[in-house]
C-alpha cells in the first residue's frame, strides 16, 4: 500500500512538472533601442521597413495599424500568435495582443510564443543594423 501511494504521488509530481514546463511568463519586448551608428539615427520609415522585413522573413503576416504601430500575426500548425509592435526612431516594443491554442491564461503562455517573439526581435535588430550600415556607407 505504501509503495503504491508513493508511486501515485511520484506520478502526480512528474505530471505537474511536465505540464508546467510547457508554459512560461509572457515575453513583451519593451523600448528596445534603435541602434545609432556614427551619430546617424534611422528614420521612422526605415525602422518600419526593418520591422516589416523581419516579420516577413520569420513568417509573420504584418499590417499597419497606424503610423507607428504594426500588427503581426503568426500562424503555426493549429496555433496563432498576435502581437502589436509600437515603434519610433528611438525604440520599438513588441507586446502580446492575442493568441489561439497557446494556453494563455493572463500571465503565462506556451513557451513557443516567447521563442517566436525573441526570433522576431532578433531579426528586427539585424535588419536595423543592416540599414544603418548602408546609410553610413
Amino acid at each position: 500500500m505504501k509503495k503504491r501511494l508513493t508511486a501515485v504521488i511520484g506520478f502526480v509530481i512528474v505530471t505537474a512538472l511536465l505540464v508546467s514546463c510547457r508554459t512560461t511568463g509572457v515575453l513583451n519586448i519593451t523600448n528596445q533601442p534603435i541602434p545609432v551608428y556614427e551619430s546617424t539615427r534611422l528614420t521612422v520609415g526605415q525602422v518600419r521597413q526593418a520591422i516589416l522585413d523581419a516579420g516577413k522573413e520569420r513568417g509573420w503576416i504584418m499590417s499597419d495599424v497606424n503610423s507607428n504601430q504594426i500588427k503581426a500575426v503568426l500562424d503555426k500548425r493549429n496555433t496563432q500568435a498576435v502581437v502589436l509592435i509600437n515603434y519610433n526612431s528611438q525604440n520599438y516594443s513588441i507586446n502580446y495582443s492575442n493568441s489561439i491554442n497557446l494556453e494563455y491564461n493572463g500571465t503565462s503562455i506556451n513557451r513557443h510564443y516567447n521563442d517566436w517573439v525573441t526570433y522576431l526581435s532578433r531579426s528586427i535588430d539585424f535588419n536595423l543594423a543592416k540599414i544603418a550600415q548602408k546609410v553610413n556607407n
